[in-house]
């Protein structure tokens, strides 16, 4: 298996695992920096000198130039032999948010991708989408053409997000190494936490060039 393809799985199982930390998260404030934290949590259990070892956000002088670009990558695989393995950008969607803002989120998300490809080409760059639907959910802003976009159902929402990723790289080659998902055990799984009491789907789904 492919080292990227087996970063995504350890955080595939990793969020599954913490299936009532992801939910009672969600009902919080400033949640994306605590996915990527936990990503590296969950690369950092199962790395080895033998396979990869990761890195989170950290200074230019420990990253190597050819994936430094203009910003810190938010996880950095490197081999064995220092050599870059992968490079995982990561981004949080609400069904709350407005078309308008998920499209900028995602414009965001594959400029960062193909920033690391430009400066890697031979390294498999990842975007991890995180993918949260909550039961309070209403419209960041109603415009004309997004009324009722904020109801959709969730698994709709997952082949939503999926069509519109695939439309912004365009000709750029590209593989699902995971389809964008809601993970089983948190279909509508509630808060531990008498308030804010709601309910929560979380998905997942990471995309490579």
């Amino acid at each position: 298996m492919a080292l990227e393809r087996e970063a995504i799985e350890a955080i595939f199982k990793h969020f599954t695992a913490k299936q009532q930390q992801v939910v009672d998260i969600l009902a919080g404030p400033r949640r994306e920096g605590w996915f990527n934290a936990e990503s590296f949590v969950a690369l950092s259990a199962i790395s080895t000198t033998e396979t990869f070892t990761i890195y989170g956000e950290q200074c230019y002088a420990n990253i190597p130039r050819c994936v430094a670009g203009t910003r810190i990558p938010d996880i950095v695989g490197y081999t064995p032999d220092e050599s870059v393995a992968f490079v995982i950008e990561a981004k949080l969607f609400f069904r709350r948010d407005s078309a308008d803002h998920r499209k900028k989120q995602l414009h965001r998300l594959i400029e960062q991708i193909q920033e690391a490809k430009r400066q890697c080409p031979t390294t498999p760059a990842v975007g991890l989408i995180h993918l949260a639907c909550l039961s309070s959910d209403c419209p960041r802003k109603k415009t004309k053409t997004d009324k009722v976009g904020f109801r959709i159902a969730p698994d709709n929402l997952c082949a939503k997000i999926m069509r519109e990723t695939e439309g912004q790289l365009g000709a750029v080659p590209y593989t699902w190494l995971k389809p964008v998902q809601i993970l089983t055990p948190l279909e509508r799984k509630m808060t531990s936490f008498g308030y804010p009491s709601v309910g929560v789907w979380f998905g997942l789904g990471a995309i490579a060039i």
